[in-house]
């Protein structure tokens, strides 16, 4: 008996003491979560740095203060008041690390000690062999919560980890906040696995949760994390082997290898809040190492490529002022990419990120970020949602990587995203589109987030939003934003996109760049084709058919009019005109069936959380006509405050519509969308050209003012293009074709998309020609003809002598 009694006094001792279970332990050093103890050094130089002006460390250190001058809350069950709590705390245990402030570190031992755990919901699961199910009190609450419960947990064991790794003696009161920060994490754990388990009643399933989304990666994100720094607690196993086995199953499904996120951008920087911290906790407690977990290996999310390239998509769709397009479920916000350009001496800097990233691009994304409306500070992003990455980033931010923007085309497509990006360069002053196609995963896995839009458009420029999506208000009113017809899409007879649609034909040059979208709904085949011309405008062209009669609609939503202070929306004669500070955006719209019918109201939008205050509203112009088959072409011009509107003149077709456009200081150009007939004449006033004669879908052509040559030319899926009904290009199967001529010089470059290797021909007043870029080439000086052999896809310079 005795010896029975001594074993279990022995059990109880190693139960007590955490060395029955636990993980990696092994690994005893504090801090692990932020940094090492071999960081703080560089860490105390970002202070210094911050004491003498240094930005952007001044700005995060003056939000630290901020943070440290407030009181919390201790004993507040708000999880909102408990996050803030948690900010607070991490500000001043990073405070008392630099300064050795033993007052901040006793607010810190207060706050963790007052930690709520949330006991007054109730777990979940199933009861034993019965299946008998717990109560659903408060179920809604519960699960919607745990989120919060996310934030609450990520905050608070950074803040012990950053005042234990300092050496603050906890004394009594280590314990306590212990069992505070594990009791969060097992209530996690458990509501993680309930949700995964599939007993969900149909109360349940009504209230929407989902399995795999935001919910799962940032309860995950916290209960990895608190494995890491709880390591030696008896469940630290079980909640690293859930947490990292369910953050990349949910990771691999809301994503594809290509990048995209299906929730939308705001979700992932939602998401990211908490991910961000987990991900450089586990480099530095794994050592750059991936892991298995039950029986699955998990990368270094750091440096995978699957992160790396759902990275690099999330920063080529920013807008020009830092802010992602607030598509689906979304605000507008910018993201905090700073968090992964860390000091090279720093623990983890040669694992914390992927080989081909480029930290400077990570630093210029951060950096040149600005405020677009109230209700967030946007410059150094660092907090949203009462998560506050200021210390994080504070910490590890390298000021002396040089920021510069991406080496690469302004304009980006993503198919497997579902992301088209027109831009006409990096700057701020850029003119900017983001336009949805989104098919597969990225479309469904959204869940409740998704929204009907394919098709749909916003546009910045002149550092304003002028079209925009519907945003997101919160979930209590996501109903009001999130139909077809809060968007800027095609309905047909009232029904929007709800299947797949395919982003394709990208086509890209210095003149012109394009792309396509591709839907069915509502009983008609829809194409969507936008062409970038100039890097100044854009020209949609909406191919519509059905079988049998449908009222199409068109929308484009406008920043502009509605409750917008100081802005106003105004009809034109065939569209409208959004007017805002320093620019407007001018819609002229038409169809290649009569004249439609031009509607104008106004709708609601929250580029912001809203809550449970009214939204406010903005202008919107309908566009509306019945017909089994039509065309709208929609010209949309973002022009500065300072900006002449162009004109536009529609002309006599044989078949489809055509238009001639008369932009400030250039040669008048005709844009001619093809309609039913195999081709479309147009009578032109060009100097010697009467007609101008096309068998494309799209074609746009500026001819030299003595029509000589072509200046810009643009067609699509074209064979042959005359004027005076000589060939002037030709080629031998359906392509896709750019040419501009080089201002001031007898050069032209080109750009050549065919079904297959093909023969291209152009006529060209010279006397000889020299061609780069293709297979070979002729040219033939009494007929001036030159004919190329070109592969499928060939870009290519002709100079004429």
């Amino acid at each position: 008996m005795r010896l029975k009694n001594l074993l279990t006094k022995i059990f109880l001792l190693i139960l007590a003491n955490g060395l029955l279970g636990g993980w990696q332990q092994g690994k005893t050093h504090y801090p692990r979560l932020t940094f090492e103890n071999q960081d703080i050094p560089i860490i105390r130089s970002h202070y210094e740095a911050a004491l003498n002006g240094v930005e952007p460390y001044k700005t995060l250190w003056d939000r630290i203060q901020k943070s440290n001058a407030k009181t919390p809350k201790i004993g507040n069950k708000e999880w909102g008041q408990q996050n803030a709590n948690a900010g607070i705390a991490k500000a001043k245990a990073l405070i008392y690390l630099l300064t050795g402030d033993r007052r901040q570190a006793d607010d810190v031992r207060d706050i963790l000690s007052g930690v709520y755990t949330g006991e007054e919901i109730p777990k979940y699961g199933v009861k034993s062999i019965t299946l008998k199910l717990t109560p659903y009190k408060n179920l809604k609450s519960a699960v919607m919560q745990s989120i919060h419960k996310a934030q609450s947990l990520t905050q608070h064991c950074q803040a012990y980890d950053i005042l234990k790794g300092a050496g603050y003696p906890f004394g009594a009161s280590e314990s306590g906040i212990r069992k505070n920060l594990a009791t969060l994490a097992e209530r996690i754990y458990d509501i993680s696995n309930w949700i995964s388990s599939g007993s969900k009643t149909l109360d349940l399933i009504r209230q929407d949760v989902e399995e795999q989304n935001n919910f799962q990666l940032k309860m995950m994100s916290a209960l990895g994390l608190a494995a890491i720094c709880l390591n030696d607690h008896p469940n630290a196993e079980k909640w690293a082997n859930r947490a990292m086995t369910k953050f990349w199953q949910v990771f691999i499904a809301q994503t594809t290898p290509q990048g995209g996120y299906g929730e939308g951008p705001f979700y992932f920087l939602y998401s990211g809040l908490n991910f961000l911290p987990f991900f450089r906790a586990y480099n530095l407690f794994m050592d750059g190492r991936s892991v298995t977990f039950d029986g699955h290996a998990i990368p270094n999310f750091l440096s995978n490529d699957r992160v790396a390239m759902v990275f690099d998509w999330n920063i080529k769709i920013r807008m020009p002022n830092g802010d992602r397009p607030g598509f689906d479920d979304g605000y507008y916000t910018a993201f905090p990419s700073g968090l992964l350009v860390s000091e090279p001496e720093m623990s983890g800097h040669a694992t914390d990120h992927h080989p081909n990233a480029d930290l400077a691009v990570y630093a210029w994304d951060w950096l040149n970020t600005e405020q677009m409306t109230g209700g967030y500070e946007n410059r150094y992003l660092s907090a949203f949602a009462n998560l506050d990455l200021t210390v994080d980033l504070f910490c590890v931010f390298d000021a002396d990587v040089h920021p510069h923007e991406p080496q690469v085309s302004a304009t980006q497509f993503f198919p497997e995203a579902g992301s088209a990006v027109f831009r006409s360069d990096w700057g701020r002053d850029a003119i900017y589109m983001h336009v949805l196609g989104e098919a597969g995963t990225v479309r469904t896995i959204g869940g409740v987030h998704e929204h009907p839009d394919a098709g749909s458009f916003v546009i910045f420029a002149h550092r304003e939003m002028l079209a925009l999506d519907a945003g997101y208000p919160g979930f209590p009113q996501h109903d009001l934003v999130n139909k077809a017809q809060n968007h800027s899409v095609i309905t047909v007879d009232g029904f929007g996109p709800d299947s797949d649609a395919r982003l394709g034909e990208f086509f890209r040059t210095e003149m012109f760049d394009f792309a396509s979208v591709t839907m069915s709904y509502g009983g008609a085949s829809i194409t969507r084709n936008i062409l970038f011309v100039n890097k100044s405008y854009f020209i949609i062209v909406d191919q519509l058919e059905s079988s049998s009669q449908r009222e199409y609609a068109l929308f484009i939503h406008g920043n502009a009019g509605g409750t917008i202070p100081n802005t106003s929306f105004s009809k034109t004669a065939n569209g409208g005109v959004w007017n805002r500070s320093r620019a407007r955006l001018e819609a002229v719209v038409y169809s290649d069936k009569d004249t439609p019918v031009y509607e104008y109201g106004d709708d609601f939008h929250s580029i912001m959380f809203a809550g449970d205050n009214q939204l406010p509203k903005h202008g919107v112009l309908k566009v509306r006509q019945s017909a089994k088959k039509l065309r709208f072409i929609t010209l949309l011009f973002p022009l500065s405050a300072k900006n002449q509107s162009p004109r536009i003149k529609p002309v006599n077709a044989s078949s489809g519509f055509a238009l001639k456009i008369y932009e400030p200081s250039a040669v008048p150009a005709y844009f001619i969308a093809g309609g039913d007939e195999a081709v479309t004449t147009v009578t032109t006033d060009i100097m010697g050209v009467a007609e101008l004669t096309t068998d494309a879908v799209i074609t746009f052509i500026r001819l030299s003012p003595d029509a000589e040559i072509p200046e810009h030319f643009y067609a699509k899926n074209m064979k042959t293009v005359e004027y005076n009904r000589k060939k002037l290009i030709t080629t031998k199967s359906n392509s896709n074709i750019a040419l501009v001529r080089i201002p001031g010089k007898n050069e032209l470059i080109g750009k050549i998309q065919a079904e297959m290797n093909s023969t291209f021909q152009l006529v060209l007043t010279a006397n000889d020609a020299e061609v780069s870029g293709v297979k070979r080439f002729s040219f033939d000086k009494r007929s001036r003809l030159l004919k190329m052999e070109v592969e499928s896809s060939t870009q290519f310079r002709i100079l004429l002598k």
